[in-house]
């Protein structure tokens, strides 16, 4: 059997490259399946890995000169470079590479194309109808969704643009379960919700791939986060000011506000995976971070000042109520509750896991 998934392999982001691995090891590994990333590339493909990004706002702006500095390029050089020879050594992507014109008039032949995971159905990321598979229509092939994701649910409008694409699926499933009912009344078919693809693999296949080439031989406090809300800075300080550990910044924004111990900027998928498999506790917004913090079975808090569904979903299927902080919470916390405990949620995420993977294999398997 061939299959090739289309998801964001080329995104310069720990958590899209991760799923890719993740999602590709799986079906390699587990179902024995000739298995590659097709190397699709949309329009603006190059767009997270530019050194001065279109600003915005006024705010990009600031950044964008903020980086002028020569040791901030340095930086922004070497990073790229890490990341894309980890793309080159860990993800079946197709020497080939195409461009929507090219799947359009000729897209290779598969048994199955495989969409997912990630938000590749978000349009306001994503306004590509390559990631519906709607150039299949050439093909002779199952079209099967595996934990895409909506995040910003669709217009009226981008709804019946996708409908059509969406009823010749053979199987869809999504990462976001609260917009699995209303994506089964488009399709007009059974929609499933399953967990992101880096559950798939298993605690010790994470292990085995961490690098802890970066990670310090006393406990460390792991900082990860997309952009640094308030509230992050009050909590780090006082988890600081009560264990006494060192704080480390995995830092993807354009300052350190934590002041941390250790500033990292250049690190690859595996120091990512690496950083959190030996933290002693960590604090982030990202959901990738706070699933393998689950993995390893780390305490952890999600910090963030708006509501996050996602974050959400991940609290009730593992039954860790007390991972997501609010500003008041934070205030009011003390060692405890900074214990994570994953003995409730043992066999409910477990049983998430082993449905999650069945949907996969008969998606692919039965006909």
């Amino acid at each position: 059997m061939k299959i090739y998934i289309i998801t964001t392999h080329f995104v310069n982001n720990m958590g899209a490259l991760l799923q890719c691995y993740a999602l590709s090891k799986f079906l390699r590994t587990e179902e024995s399946i000739d298995c590659e990333l097709l190397n699709y590339l949309p329009n603006d493909d190059d767009l997270s890995w530019k050194l001065w990004p279109k600003p915005e706002c006024f705010k990009d702006i600031l950044k964008n000169l903020y980086s002028l500095m020569p040791h901030k390029i340095v930086t922004k050089i070497r990073k790229n470079r890490v990341m894309k020879t980890f793309i080159t050594e860990y993800l079946p992507v197709t020497v080939k590479k195409y461009r929507r014109k090219d799947l359009l008039n000729n897209p290779p032949s598969a048994d199955a194309y495989i969409c997912g995971s990630d938000q590749i159905w978000n349009f306001r990321l994503f306004d590509d109808l390559t990631y519906y598979l709607d150039f299949c229509d050439k093909l002779q092939t199952r079209r099967i969704s595996y934990a895409a994701s909506i995040t910003d649910y669709w217009s009226k409008k981008q709804q019946e643009i996708v409908r059509p694409c969406l009823q010749k699926f053979d199987t869809i499933t999504l990462r976001d379960r609260n917009f699995v009912s209303a994506v089964s009344e488009i399709a007009n078919k059974k929609v499933s919700f399953v967990c992101d693809p880096v559950f798939l693999l298993s605690r010790n296949e994470w292990s085995s791939f961490a690098k802890e080439d970066m990670c310090l031989d006393e406990p460390y406090i792991l900082c990860y986060f997309i952009s640094v809300p308030n509230i992050a800075l009050k909590a780090v300080e006082n988890l600081q000011k009560k264990t006494g550990y060192k704080v480390v910044h995995l830092n993807v924004n354009s300052r350190d506000r934590f002041n941390s111990d250790y500033n990292i900027r250049i690190a690859d998928p595996r120091d990512f995976v690496g950083l959190i498999k030996n933290a002693a506790y960590l604090c982030t917004n990202s959901f990738h971070c706070s699933s393998f913090s689950i993995i390893f079975q780390k305490d952890f808090m999600f910090l963030k000042e708006t509501r996050d569904e996602r974050a959400e979903t991940l609290k009730e299927i593992f039954k860790i109520p007390n991972v997501i902080m609010t500003p008041k919470s934070v205030d009011l916390l003390k060692c405890k509750d900074y214990h994570v405990d994953y003995s409730y949620g043992k066999d409910s995420g477990e049983l998430f896991i082993k449905q999650s993977k069945k949907i996969l294999h008969n998606s692919i398997w039965i006909k």
